[in-house]
């Protein structure tokens, strides 16, 4: 498919050691898409390993698939490009148990702006694509209206101080996350906006309300940890 490009990046063990059938799951991927997978050992043994980031690279603009959405009810397809992905990885962590792998994080990066959806569970991505598509396609008009340029799109966050009270609004967190449980809903209560200006907000999907204030991605979330532990010694 000529506008649809697909990178997946992840980490293996120092020796690296790499997925069984990871040059058959690249040939399968290429006959349908333009692929780039990237593998590269890292000299720590800690979380993050075998663990996919999925970029799907989209060229044409969010904006014209909302508008196609709104006015003649377009189903925003991004779940059938999706999906057959999403099989061929599962059938890929199905054979690599043993490295126990998973999605860390799936963004697709339009021409105007990326949108960037974590996991709460074990394949709730794939569960909420498409809903979670067209719930933005629906509040895209209201959310640009009340935020400047608009850079990057996160579903979901929580409004949930973290173990530690580094920040109050955050993405799900890998390690010191204190949410006991998610459920598919939170898919649709909370997303962060950050802007071209450095200018973050909240969305709030229920009441359709804008909050100017500042939301911490894990690396943002990583960062201040390390500056507050750094300040206690």
């Amino acid at each position: 498919m000529d506008n649809i490009k697909i990178k997946l990046t992840y980490w293996t063990y120092p020796e690296g050691d790499d997925f069984d059938d990871i040059e058959a799951f690249k040939a399968d991927l290429s006959k349908e898409f333009e692929t780039e997978i990237t593998s590269q050992p890292t000299d720590a043994m800690g979380g993050g390993l075998y663990e996919f980031v999925v970029e799907i690279l989209y060229n044409v603009d969010f904006a014209e698939i909302a508008k196609d959405y709104l006015e003649d009810g377009v189903k925003v397809g991004l779940g059938y490009f999706w999906k057959p992905i999403f099989k061929r990885i599962k059938e890929l962590f199905k054979k690599n148990k043993k490295y126990r792998p998973d999605i860390e994080v799936a963004k697709f990066i339009f021409r105007d702006i990326e949108i960037i959806i974590y996991p709460l569970y074990p394949d709730s991505i794939d569960e909420v694509i498409d809903e979670t598509i067209q719930t933005l396609s629906r509040h895209y008009s209201k959310i640009k209206s009340e935020t400047t340029s608009i850079k990057s799109i996160h579903i979901p966050i929580f409004n949930q101080v973290d173990s530690y009270e580094v920040c109050a609004y955050r993405v799900r967190l890998n390690v010191d996350e204190n949410i006991a449980s998610f459920k598919k809903e939170d898919y649709f209560n909370l997303w962060g906006i950050k802007c071209d200006d450095e200018t973050d907000y909240v969305y709030n999907i229920k009441d359709q309300s804008t909050l100017k204030t500042k939301f911490y991605t894990q690396a943002e979330y990583d960062i201040q940890l390390d500056k507050k532990f750094v300040s206690k010694r």
